[in-house]
């Protein structure tokens, strides 16, 4: 579902999420999910189906990363899903270089 217009303005608002907009309509988001003294990690980066294959992911991640780094991080890490070669290959272009991988671990 699309979030109420005035939601988007309170995420935007707090600094956590950063939208990449076209003509004053939102087509890509990213969230700086952690801020830890020297480093900042993004994840939930999404773009619509109907607006990919345009660079907005791109762009809103690299929008991260610089406000990231100009509030003094050191180093940003980005979660990727590893299955997605076509966003992967976004990210390698903006400057990310693949380190690891992260295993998750639920309790049974």
């Amino acid at each position: 579902p699309v979030p109420q217009f005035e939601n988007v303005k309170k995420a935007a608002a707090s600094g956590r999420f950063l939208f990449w907009t076209v003509a004053g309509q939102p087509v890509s988001v990213a969230a700086i999910a952690r801020r830890l003294k020297t480093t900042a990690a993004i994840n939930s980066v999404y773009t619509p189906a109907g607006q990919r294959g345009r660079g907005y992911a791109g762009s809103v991640t690299a929008a991260a990363a610089e406000r990231a780094f100009s509030e003094g991080k050191e180093a940003v890490c980005l979660y990727t899903d590893l299955t997605n070669p076509f966003s992967n290959r976004c990210y390698v272009k903006i400057g990310f270089k693949s380190y690891c991988d992260s295993w998750h671990y639920q309790r049974s």
